[in-house]
């Protein structure tokens, strides 16, 4: 057992997402959104957060670290018969070496479980398209993304392959044929995974991140090709996804992204995690942009800013606004009316509520 088990079995105690090791700090925890500090155990030295990694980390990983100072992967660890995986990153900063750890649940949520609309399992159906997942980090864009793969291995005769960085939640073959890759372990980038992708016979292709105009254009090419392709991007909302999209090309290039955007984006899914109302766990409220005509001229003729106004007259379609699914959340009892306000893009949706 690592010295460092016994911390990541404290979050696991305690019902935590996250761990953070910080040198001259104690260990802390997110708990439901909040930071706690795990008051029982000591302040961390240099040498002592230099030791917990270095007895977890490969070769492999130690010259990553050393030549990039940062370093990204997956650690598993088993305790009392039960085996556990978390996200980690270690880094280099001014006191020592840092790291944080994200548990990686071992079941795979359900779409049910995770209040997942209707709607975003309508792209599954799908024959081809780009459908993006969006939001800041740790809002679950991943968990959302194994939960629609999961439906699609489970309901669908398909060849999936996920290229991911590092792979966190793990698919096993059901109805499908699912394939892990990932990145610098399995293959040295995106881009050469991607290359490779399209030889590969595949229905369904998840890219982990889109990270650079490289794999924007790949993901595009392989939608327009008879593809599948899901993917997410560190964004607020479905408008702002579409100019993040366009705005990473050069802009002698963005007037023919306009066009290939507007044939294959089919959705954007965009979300939040909120603290719930009785304090026990998060729940995430959801933005939904299905890909129609409407959209797609929007697209072409840069008028990306009437995108709100399309979600809000397109329930039929399976659109959803943020501020609705604040309000459907509230009016359920998982949310309170402040944690509404504070999420809200109209905030005067929630004024009256708040004032009660």
């Amino acid at each position: 057992m690592h010295r460092i088990d016994e911390l990541l079995l404290a979050i696991l105690d305690k019902g935590g997402s996250d761990l953070h090791i910080s040198t001259d700090s104690k260990p802390i925890i997110r708990l439901h959104g909040d930071l706690v500090t795990l008051e029982d155990f000591p302040i961390l030295t240099s040498a002592d957060t230099e030791e917990f990694f270095s007895e977890i980390l490969t070769d492999d990983q130690k010259s990553e670290l050393d030549q990039e100072r940062a370093v990204s992967f997956c650690y598993e660890m088993s305790f009392d018969q039960e085996e556990y995986r978390f996200r980690a990153s270690v880094f280099e900063q001014r006191r020592g070496w840092d790291g944080a750890f994200r548990v990686i649940p071992l079941q795979i949520p359900s779409m049910e479980e995770l209040n997942i609309p209707d709607s975003v399992k309508h792209f599954s159906d799908l024959q081809q398209g780009l459908v993006v997942v969006t939001g800041s980090s740790g809002c679950g864009k991943t968990t959302t993304l194994a939960a629609i793969i999961n439906y699609m291995n489970e309901n669908y005769n398909k060849h999936i392959i996920t290229l991911e960085e590092p792979i966190e939640y793990i698919h096993s073959h059901k109805s499908s044929i699912i394939r892990q890759r990932e990145i610098n372990l399995h293959t040295p980038s995106y881009k050469d995974a991607l290359m490779a992708a399209m030889r590969e016979d595949p229905d369904v292709i998840l890219i982990g991140e889109m990270v650079d105009a490289d794999s924007i254009q790949f993901a595009m090419t392989a939608a327009e090709t008879g593809h599948l392709v899901f993917s997410t991007l560190h964004t607020s909302s479905a408008a702002r996804t579409i100019d993040r999209l366009i705005d990473s090309f050069p802009a002698r290039q963005q007037a023919q992204v306009r066009i290939m955007l507007s044939e294959s984006l089919k959705g954007v899914v965009s979300q939040q995690l909120l603290k719930k109302k009785d304090g026990k766990g998060r729940v995430a409220a959801f933005e939904i942009l299905t890909g129609c005509v409407p959209l797609a001229t929007i697209i072409r003729e840069r008028r990306t800013f009437q995108i709100p106004s399309l979600i809000q007259t397109s329930k039929s379609l399976g659109m959803q606004s943020m501020d609705i699914s604040l309000l459907n959340l509230y009016e359920r009892g998982f949310i309170s009316a402040e944690t509404a306000f504070e999420a809200a893009t109209d905030e005067t949706m929630f004024e009256s509520l708040v004032k009660k």
